[in-house]
This record gives structure tokens, C-alpha cells and sequence, in this order.
């Protein structure tokens, strides 16, 4: 332990620490209102305490309480919530996000021949929810692999031809 207290030393000299100051745990709460020629702007509705919010919820995340519950047969407390694996890196995280991702769809449908755009009542909406379906993806150009025409024979079946 003493060799790394001294390679760090060497390595860092007497740098000073840097404090750095956390905030107030209180957190004023905005609204958004109208003024008298229509325009947005946001006032103030109110305080939060933020650190006591997130305090509440120590008990449900406390492993010690947690396996305690599991012990006295209640069974179900670790697995009332499957986990969820997904690459979420591009789903925007603002509305101008939002507002770009909607206008490349647009692109995508407007650059379809009229007789698809025709087929989704020229509707981007409803274009964009049959994305999700074999039959919109085929529309923009994926290719389903046909499913084996005939089953294996069974041994020992009798060709009647």
C-alpha cells in the first residue's frame, strides 16, 4: 500500500482537492402560461425536494430489506419487473429530436411511388404505425424469405404416385 501512496504522490504531487458544491436539494417547479399576446413563458408553480423524493423510495432498493422480504416467502419480489435490453441510443430525447425523426419518416413515404402512398390513404400516420408490420416493411424494400413449400416426409410413408 505504500509503494502505491508513494507512486501516487510522485505521480500527482501536492495537488490540491477540488470541492465541488452539490446544490440545494430544493428545486423550484416552472409552468408554462400564456401572456395577454399569446406567446409562452414559464413562471414559477411552486418547490420540490428533490432529496427527499428520491429518499422515499430507499426501502424498495435496499438489497438487505429486499432479500428479507424473499425470506419470509414473498417470492414474486424479485421478479416483479422483467428487465428490458434494448440499444435505446437513438430515440431523441427532445422534441426537436422528435420533430427531425418525423420528417425523415415524411421523406421516406414522400420518396414512395404513388401507388404505396395511395395504398396508406396518403397518410403519413398511418403509413409510419404499418412500419411495425411484414407488409409496411415490404413496402419500403425488405425481403421475407419464402417458408419451406412442403414438410419433411415422413419415414415410411408411402409414395402413392
Amino acid at each position: 500500500m505504500e509503494k502505491l501512496s508513494n507512486w501516487l504522490q510522485v505521480r500527482y504531487g501536492d495537488r490540491k482537492r477540488v470541492f465541488s458544491d452539490p446544490g440545494s436539494p430544493i428545486k423550484d417547479e416552472y409552468e408554462p402560461v400564456f401572456d395577454k399576446r399569446g406567446v409562452w413563458h414559464l413562471e414559477k408553480s411552486g418547490e420540490r425536494n428533490i432529496f427527499d423524493e428520491i429518499q422515499t423510495h430507499a426501502d424498495s432498493c435496499d438489497i438487505n430489506i429486499i432479500m428479507a422480504r424473499y425470506r419470509n416467502g414473498e417470492t414474486d419480489v424479485l421478479t416483479r419487473v422483467q428487465g428490458v435490453y434494448a440499444d435505446v441510443t437513438q430515440i431523441p430525447t427532445d422534441y426537436a429530436g422528435v420533430m427531425n425523426m418525423k420528417l425523415q419518416a415524411e421523406k421516406l413515404f414522400y420518396g414512395l411511388s404513388a401507388e404505396v402512398r395511395e395504398k396508406y390513404g396518403n397518410s403519413v400516420e398511418q403509413f409510419m404505425s404499418a412500419l411495425g408490420t411484414k407488409e409496411g416493411l415490404e413496402d419500403i424494400g425488405f425481403k421475407f424469405e419464402a417458408a419451406a413449400a412442403e414438410s419433411p416426409k415422413e419415414e415410411g410413408a408411402v409414395n402413392e404416385s
